[in-house]
């Protein structure tokens, strides 16, 4: 099971250019980058594409992944959610629901075959990215071919790691502390 239900997009400039950021978007066709004093529709309609269907997931899924051999679950989240930033509060919020709705069932399937992990894909280039960071050379930037394929061996029945974040831009397989 590979899970994404959002794009992964830093808003550096947000807070300086937050109007022509939004103009930006829309015109790529985003409807709506929400904040913390969002609509309530709004909020339940985020939290229901990023935490939601991703329980469904699970919930729906649940029984296949553990009879098979290998039963593999990656989930996409973003550096929002360990990094929330103003205006994005609740696209950080329903990701860090998201890590914590995986970490929870990679703790409550561990003595299984079933291996659940996290992956940040970082900034990539895709149409959506080039429009909202305008000024960024997307030539610099991963196209999603070359992340996806580093999400494929998260996937094998080889690995084995269960409960970890794989950080693309670091290159790594990562550990969550709990905070000090």
């Amino acid at each position: 099971m590979f899970a994404d239900s959002h794009c992964h997009l830093n808003y550096e400039g947000l807070a300086e250019d937050q109007a022509g950021v939004l103009a930006r978007a829309r015109a790529a066709g985003v409807e709506a980058m929400l904040n913390i004093s969002t609509r309530r529709s709004e909020w339940d309609e985020v939290i229901a594409v990023n935490l939601t269907a991703n329980w469904h997931l699970i919930r729906h899924m649940d029984a296949l992944l553990r009879k098979s051999d290998a039963g593999r679950a990656v989930f996409l989240t973003s550096g929002a959610a360990a990094n929330p930033r103003a205006y994005r509060g609740l696209y950080a919020t329903s990701k860090a629901g998201l890590e914590a709705l995986a970490r929870v069932y990679a703790d409550e399937t561990k003595s299984t075959a079933v291996r659940v992990n996290i992956f940040n894909p970082g900034p990539t280039r895709t149409k959506m990215r080039a429009a909202v960071m305008p000024g960024e050379d997307p030539m610099t930037l991963p196209t999603p071919d070359v992340v996806a394929a580093t999400i494929v061996p998260l996937c094998l029945p080889t690995f084995t790691e269960t409960g970890k974040l794989y950080d693309f831009r670091a290159g790594k397989l990562m550990s969550f502390h709990p905070p000090a």
